[in-house]
C-alpha cells in the first residue's frame, strides 16, 4: 500500500530527506566535538570536512579521509550509531536503514505513552510493518552480536575493534 501524498512527497521520501539531514548534521557535529583535540592543528575548514566526510560515508560507502584507528572511542561509537542506521531503502548502504529506524522510535514514543497505534505525520504505521522493524532490529542485533562472538574468537583484536568493524 502505498502511503499518501501530501504537498508533492510520500511519507517516507519527507522521512527519508528529514532523518538523512539530521544524521549527517548531527553525526558531523558530534564527531568533530568529539575529535578537536586530536584535529585542532587542522584548518577549522578541514576539520568541519572530515567531520561531514565521517558522518556521511559511515552510512553509505564506508570511505575514509581520517584514520579510523586515530579516532576516539566516543567518536567511533557515533560512528556505529551512523552505520547501524546505514542509509535509505533500496540503497547500496548497509544497516538496518532509516525509515526502519524511525518506526522503532515512533514505535517506542507511542508505546510509551500508551498508545496502541504508531503515527508519523499524518500516517499510522499499520502493525505489520512496526513488528517487521522490531523483527529486524531483535535479528540485527543478534548477528552483531555473534558475528562479533566469532571474530573475537578468532582474532585477537580488542572487543572495541572487533565490535566497530562488525
Amino acid at each position: 500500500k502505498e502511503m499518501i501524498k501530501k504537498n508533492g512527497l510520500t511519507q517516507q521520501s519527507k522521512i527519508i530527506l528529514i532523518s538523512t539531514s539530521i544524521l549527517i548534521v548531527t553525526g558531523a557535529f558530534l564527531i568533530w566535538i568529539l575529535q578537536y583535540e586530536q584535529w585542532k592543528f587542522l584548518p577549522p575548514g578541514k576539520q568541519v570536512l572530515n567531520a561531514l566526510f565521517l558522518s556521511i560515508t559511515s552510512r553509505t560507502a564506508g570511505f575514509s579521509i581520517t584514520e579510523i584507528g586515530g579516532i576516539t572511542v566516543p567518536a567511533a561509537m557515533v560512528l556505529i550509531v551512523l552505520m547501524y542506521i546505514g542509509a535509505a531503502p533500496n540503497s547500496a548502504a548497509g544497516g538496518i536503514k532509516i525509515t526502519t529506524s524511525v518506526i522503532l522510535l515512533q514505535s517506542f514514543r507511542a508505546f510509551a505513552k500508551g498508545r496502541n497505534r504508531v503515527e508519523i505525520g499524518w500516517n499510522t504505521i499499520p502493525m505489520i510493518t512496526v513488528r517487521k522493524a522490531f523483527i529486524v532490529f531483535i535479528v540485527s542485533i543478534m548477528l552483531i552480536f555473534v558475528a562479533t562472538f566469532v571474530i573475537s574468537l578468532t582474532d585477537s583484536f580488542s572487543f572495541f575493534d572487533v565490535f566497530l568493524e562488525v
